[in-house]
């Protein structure tokens, strides 16, 4: 079955924002993925010895272009550029990079997390199997590899600050690749409009280019062939890209290679050595234990946490899709279970509901390798900006501040790959005294975090960093200043997010439940048999529908066979921005995403038939639609989607059939039936 599509990927940053819950259940939150179809290694890659020559940096692009004949036509660009723009696969995932002056290879750092080699391929078809990756730049989103041998021309990364809006621009790269030696691809746009973000100092251009997964670490070219740039992120619907300025970049890829220090280096996930138990002590109710487990695919992996207090464990695979979650006793023993699926890294995570030190023991089968976080208890001083990095998927960091009674700050957390939610906790405090902010500080794609803080004693707080989609890696700017007393206090709290249904006084986030999603297909066929999703080994989880949606439902008809699939749940403010953005996609590449990576999670093989997008008006405040046509162990399916949102509630619908003409139902009808049953429950809530 498919996992709910989603617009984010390893190589492509995205949000998705998860509703925060009450301090005591913690909340997990998913990052997406672009996992490749058949992963092949199942062991982390380790960078063979390679003869370094002296290192040489590329020097730092003059303002002024260099002089060309003129006008390149698209295709004399991508025969001057393509040759230079090399495939990058790691364990879990492809990207794209530029080969510069030296041999050496610039991409996106999030591209070969959290890898310490990589394979590189030409478009020639020159391979090299073991590229080791040098040094990486989180915050700047930058990663350097080799230097390589190759006849290849090294690429210089020019200033294109001072071209004009509507200057013509190529992306190129290898976008959406399964194959082993696959040739770049070029696409045309403009130069829509320039972004700046500040806290970096980097300019970023945004171009109605055609971007895809697999693109990031690319080349954007203008049409004299000068490389202005290295695309990275792209936009929620997929209709622009966001490409980091050469200009800017280049100085700190000279600095890279040097040997310079990085704001935001990239830490490193440890690999090897690792022991069957472990004794660690938590600190705070901010504190985490984080383990490595890697392991070969299809390995089980059994856990056991033994603590004197409340305590919990999750494990999440390498794109942040929890894979466990157990919280089920007070004071006593949480165990679980799991089996690997692919050859990349899981990362455990345990933590205890408590407030003072607690001493805890960790046992499994396989392996625990202890990943180490710097940020966890530093200090936040005033004016004084503080660089960090969200080092797995999930990771929490605390820093501490002092405080005067009655003392006002303004503390901001800023990101380009992270969404960031900011916490300012002390010991004891209650839930209403919790200050919590996401979205407060606007930045570059409205992900920033802002709280405006009084401390109500003298005394140590909490500044707590985390992104709830659990995406990593990503660098962070964590600053402090005095706010004015004229300026208003964040009122949001841990108190005013948690949602009780049974309160009907809380209005934020109604909840449109499993009897209500039921309720909407009274109307089906008589064909149609609502069936318990266990029975069909159906769960939110195991579909993926709990990055978003709250509820399943399942219902038959047998002869012929035909399945509908519901899912819906309550949405944020930052999830319905999120739903409006993506659903006006005309981009069916994301949701066969989501579609493939559903499949292949499942180990099912497949045979892809066709896919297209699907009508879907009418449907929702923001709706999108897709048909996907493939073979599965001999039976052709169809399976038709249609995800769409309702003022604050969030929905998707699938059915599946054998092809034909007349099915019982479309999709449409579907969707029109829950669209209809969540209106009027707007409506009289």
């Amino acid at each position: 079955m498919p996992a709910v599509p989603t617009t984010v990927a390893p190589d492509e940053p995205g949000a998705v924002d998860t509703p925060i819950v009450a301090r005591t259940a913690r909340t997990v939150a998913e990052p997406t993925s672009t996992p490749l179809p058949d992963p092949s290694p199942t062991t982390t890659p380790e960078p063979t010895a390679t003869p370094t020559p002296k290192p040489t940096a590329t020097s730092t692009p003059e303002p002024t272009p260099e002089p060309t004949p003129g006008p390149l036509s698209p295709a004399q660009i991508f025969d001057l550029i393509a040759p230079s723009i090399v495939f990058i696969q790691t364990n879990s995932g492809t990207g794209s990079g530029i080969l510069i002056e030296g041999g050496y290879i610039v991409t996106n750092a999030h591209v070969v997390w959290p890898y310490n080699a990589a394979r590189v391929v030409f478009k020639s078809g020159e391979e090299f199997t073991d590229v080791q990756v040098m040094s990486k730049d989180v915050l700047a989103d930058l990663a350097i590899l080799g230097p390589v041998e190759t006849s290849a021309r090294g690429l210089r990364l020019a200033d294109g600050e001072n071209l004009p809006i509507g200057t013509e621009t190529y992306l190129i790269g290898y976008p959406g690749e399964t194959e082993a030696f696959p040739q770049p691809t070029i696409t045309r746009g403009l130069i829509s409009r320039v972004r700046e973000w500040e806290p970096a100092g980097i300019t970023y251009f945004q171009t109605d280019a055609t971007i895809g997964f697999g693109q990031s670490g690319g080349a954007l070219v203008n049409d004299f062939g000068m490389v202005i740039g290295i695309s990275g992120l792209i936009n929620y619907d997929g209709n622009f890209a966001i490409v980091a300025s050469s200009a800017d970049i280049s100085p700190r890829v000279d600095d890279l290679i040097l040997g310079g220090e990085a704001l935001t280096a990239d830490r490193g996930i440890p690999f090897n050595l690792g022991r069957f138990r472990v004794e660690d002590s938590l600190r705070t109710y901010w504190s985490q234990g984080a383990y490595v487990i890697n392991e070969p695919a299809g390995t089980r992996v059994d856990v056991e946490l033994i603590s004197n207090t409340d305590s919990g464990l999750s494990i999440r695979d390498l794109y942040g899709w929890e894979l466990l979650s157990v919280n089920e006793s007070v004071g006593d023993t949480e165990m679980g279970s799991f089996v690997t699926e692919y050859g990349s890294p899981y990362f455990l995570i345990a933590w205890v509901d408590s407030e003072v030190s607690t001493d805890l023991s960790l046992t499994s089968n396989q392996r625990l390798i202890a990943v180490q976080d710097p940020d966890d208890g530093a200090v936040l001083d005033l004016e004084i900006p503080y660089y960090g990095n969200i080092d797995f998927p999930g990771d929490i960091d605390y820093l501490h501040v002092n405080l005067r009674q009655g003392e006002r700050v303004s503390i901001g957390a800023s990101s380009t790959l992270l969404d960031m939610y900011l916490t300012i906790d002390f010991i004891g405090a209650e839930d209403q005294e919790v200050v919590v902010d996401d979205n407060s500080g606007l930045g570059f794609f409205g992900a920033d975090a802002k709280v405006v803080f009084e401390a109500p004693f003298t005394g140590s707080y909490f500044v707590v960093v985390q992104d709830p989609d659990g995406y990593a890696p990503g660098g962070y700017l964590l600053s402090m200043e005095s706010a004015a007393s004229t300026e208003p206090l964040t009122t949001t709290t841990w108190a005013s997010t948690f949602e009780d249904p049974e309160d009907s006084s809380t209005t934020s986030l109604s909840v449109f439940g499993l009897n209500e999603l039921v309720s909407a297909f009274s109307s089906l066929p008589d064909s149609f048999e609502e069936v318990d999703p266990s029975e069909l080994d159906l769960s939110i989880e195991a579909l993926g529908f709990d990055q978003l949606f709250s509820e399943l439902a399942v219902f038959l008809s047998a002869d012929p066979f035909e399945m509908i699939m519901a899912a819906s749940g309550p949405l944020t403010s930052a999830d319905r921005v999120f739903f409006d953005l993506s659903m006006s996609s005309t981009g069916i590449d994301e949701f066969m995403e989501g579609f493939l990576y559903g499949l292949e999670a499942q180990a099912i093989t497949f045979e892809l038939h066709d896919s297209a997008l699907l009508d879907s008006t009418n449907v929702g405040d923001a709706s999108f639609g897709a048909v996907v046509d493939f073979t599965s162990d001999g039976v052709r399916l169809v399976v038709e989607m249609i995800m769409f949102r309702r003022d604050d509630v969030g929905a998707v619908v699938y059915t599946y059939h054998e092809p034909r003409e007349n099915a019982a139902v479309s999709v449409h009808e579907v969707a029109l039936m829950l669209d209809a049953e969540i209106r009027e429950f707007s409506v009289t809530r």
